[in-house]
């Protein structure tokens, strides 16, 4: 999407054909399984409800290394083991009590949240290894 942009913007304005460079810098990621990044974020919730601390969702994302689409997933998920995420200002307060959780819905959302971050993590691995030649003829074909 941004490329598609990207090419449009400098086909629509005049004078820049060919006069500006698009560079991609995306290093090759190292990826923890899926499993793992759920477990982090289990963690990290019961020791902020244990703590009472606050989080922000910049932390969150920074520590588990996963993207806001997919951490949204992955409260979701929390939610129904028992979790209960509330915003306060730019913080959340994760409070957990087991007795909520709906296990049957649990399984399916846990589900969910791993397809997510392997799709996320195969995205990121398809992008680092493709030829930029590839990434620009499917920008250019779409915008045709």
């Amino acid at each position: 999407m941004w490329l598609r942009r990207c090419l449009a913007i400098s086909r629509s304005t005049p004078g820049l054909e060919n006069q500006q460079q698009l560079a991609i810098a995306w290093s090759k990621p190292n990826h923890q399984p899926p499993n793992q990044i759920w477990l982090t974020l289990v963690g990290i919730a019961k020791y902020l409800s244990r703590t009472n601390q606050l989080v922000t969702r910049g932390q969150l994302l920074e520590k588990i290394g996963i993207s806001d689409q997919t951490l949204l997933v992955g409260i979701k998920a929390l939610k129904y083991l028992g979790f209960t995420i509330q915003r306060q200002d730019r913080s959340l307060q994760i409070t957990w009590n087991p007795n909520d959780s709906a296990e049957n819905l649990a399984d399916e959302a846990v589900a969910r949240f791993l397809a997510a971050v392997r799709e996320e993590q195969f995205q990121q691995q398809y992008f680092a290894e493709v030829p930029l030649s590839t990434i620009v003829a499917i920008a250019s074909y779409d915008s045709k």
